[in-house]
């Protein structure tokens, strides 16, 4: 599952983690990873983007529906009782709906992994299965990680 972080920095010559990005989207495709793209990525990318930036052709869409609803509300109770209960703390911002709905679409659809540089994601994943260990796991892609630390291989390309 493709965050809009990650398609913002693949994009955006500018981002920081432009680089990163460029190197897990083409790490992807040499092993014929599926990308999946929530529509709701979509949906946050064209606040500031435009749809014909987005390489369409190369990512399978995942339209937002009824079971991926359920599920985020689920997701959504669990997140904010932890924030209530103060054993989850965020920095500089609430709960995103959005952040729920990604993660549930993720969840629902059994996806294998969450590529994305928003550190504030990846706590509301740990605090999740620390709440409910019967979730589907997935493995979360930190892009502040170069793809070669991420995945333990050497680097000759400094």
């Amino acid at each position: 599952m493709l965050d809009t972080s990650f398609l913002i920095r693949l994009l955006k010559e500018n981002e920081t983690l432009h680089t990163n990005a460029k190197a897990y989207f083409k790490y992807f495709l040499d092993q014929n990873i599926s990308m999946l793209c929530s529509t709701i990525a979509v949906a946050e990318y064209c606040v500031k983007g435009n749809i014909e930036e987005l390489p369409l052709p190369k990512l399978k869409l995942s339209p937002f529906n009824i079971t991926h609803a359920i599920k985020a509300g689920e997701i959504a109770r669990i997140l904010f009782e932890q924030r209530r209960q103060g054993s989850l703390q965020l920095t500089l911002r609430d709960i995103i709906p959005n952040d729920s709905k990604l993660i549930a679409q993720t969840i629902v659809e059994k996806v294998d992994g969450y590529v994305t540089c928003d550190i504030e994601s990846q706590k509301l994943v740990k605090a999740l299965y620390k709440d409910n260990a019967t979730l589907q796991p997935f493995v979360f892609m930190d892009m502040n990680v170069r793809l070669p630390e991420f995945l333990g291989t050497l680097d000759f390309e400094q």
